[in-house]
């Protein structure tokens, strides 16, 4: 009876957001304390936050769940990373690259000057460790364990629609600006997690969207606004298009392309037999 409830999905899926978050929260004040005691600045700071974030979750995600669940953990497998982490960050690029080309063809969306600077890397850093927390939490824990008892296309339902409401609190944010974010990124991460059945792919897309969005063509990521990006740019037009005071995830056309590329992730994950059916029962 105990071990039944140990093992439950959901039990350890409480378990490890704990840990992933206590771990988090640690890496923070960690960098906090060693920035006061030796005096070192805020970029230095964060940048070394970001990048023990980055390494270190991920770690902590392997060492907890091959004890507890006493497997190998074969989503955050080494083997093939670059070629993951390569695809991840084309793939982020070329989406979000393609959803503000349609705003640049309309008219509205104008470069004031270019700006390259140490920025650049700090902000690399932070989408890249922003990607890995999110998606370790999303797609490692919440979609997979989910996916256990309920199958692939409720676990996939379930997970981008809370991925999508997570962002609720965000600034500029709506009712609709958080169910585009659940068809297009949660729907466009599930997919691609569930395609590979590896971790690294969706969380360098994921930091590739944020990064090329935000501090490539200057627009607002889900509300925020970078301070400084390459292209210093100008964006003005209906909100239909530019996404408003949100951002481009706000947009129809990244709604749509986020929905197809999805679609086609799905059409190569059944083509690979990856998915799992509907209520499957697990030997847990």
């Amino acid at each position: 009876m105990w071990r039944k409830i140990l093992y439950f999905p959901f039990t350890r899926l409480i378990t490890g957001v704990i840990i992933i978050l206590a771990l988090t929260y640690g890496i923070q004040e960690g960098c906090r304390f060693l920035s006061k005691t030796l005096h070192i600045g805020l970029y230095y700071r964060f940048l070394i936050q970001h990048i023990s974030m980055a390494v270190l979750v991920p770690l902590g995600y392997v060492l907890f769940y091959r004890w507890y669940e006493k497997r190998k953990i074969t989503e955050l497998t080494m083997q093939g990373f670059f070629r993951q982490m390569g695809a991840g960050l084309l793939t982020g690029f070329v989406f979000m690259s393609a959803v503000m080309a349609c705003i640049a063809l309309w008219g509205v969306y104008r470069v004031n000057d270019l700006h390259i600077g140490s920025y650049l890397l700090l902000a690399f850093a932070g989408t890249v460790s922003t990607g890995v927390i999110e998606e370790i939490l999303l797609r490692g824990m919440v979609f997979r364990l989910v996916e256990e008892k309920l199958g692939t296309w409720l676990s996939l339902l379930i997970s981008a629609f809370l991925f999508g409401f997570l962002h609720i609190w965000n600034d500029e944010a709506t009712v609709m600006s958080s169910v585009a974010i659940s068809l297009e990124a949660g729907v466009l991460l599930a997919t691609a997690y569930i395609y590979t059945r590896n971790l690294w792919f969706p969380i360098f897309l994921h930091a590739a969207w944020n990064f090329t969005c935000g501090d490539i063509y200057g627009a607002p990521v889900s509300g925020y606004v970078p301070d400084q990006s390459l292209f210093m740019s100008e964006i003005g037009g209906p909100e239909w298009l530019t996404g408003g005071g949100f951002g481009p995830e706000n947009a129809v056309q990244t709604v749509l392309l986020g929905l197809l590329s999805g679609a086609l992730f799905m059409i190569f994950a059944y083509r690979k037999q990856q998915i799992i059916p509907l209520f499957r029962r697990s030997n847990t």
